[in-house]
């Protein structure tokens, strides 16, 4: 654990009265902890994760210029793909999971 403690106590001064002192105290970092990892927060924001665990991301393709493409392909980009294999292992990672 690491971080500083303050330790107060009395000291008496050189005519006698009592002043009050505070002792810093460093505390060590602990052998072979490991640093926490951080969540990706620009990932966390486009990346949904579902009970069951599985990764769901957007398509792309479908902020703009939409009035050249179909029908069937806009509703087609509509749905959520899931992210598998290395993709999911990676994401994983920098979502701390």
């Amino acid at each position: 654990m690491t971080g500083l403690v303050l330790l107060p106590g009395e000291v008496e001064g050189r005519s006698g009265e009592l002043l009050l002192v505070v002792r810093v105290i460093a505390l060590e970092k602990e052998e072979g902890s490991v640093p926490k990892r951080k969540t990706h927060k620009g990932l966390a924001k486009r990346v949904k994760v579902t009970a069951t665990g599985k990764l769901l991301r957007r398509r792309a393709g479908k902020a703009h210029l939409l009035s050249k493409k179909g029908h069937r392909q806009r509703r087609r980009l509509s749905a959520d793909k899931e992210l598998t294999g290395g993709q999911a292992k990676m994401v994983r990672r920098q979502l701390g999971r």
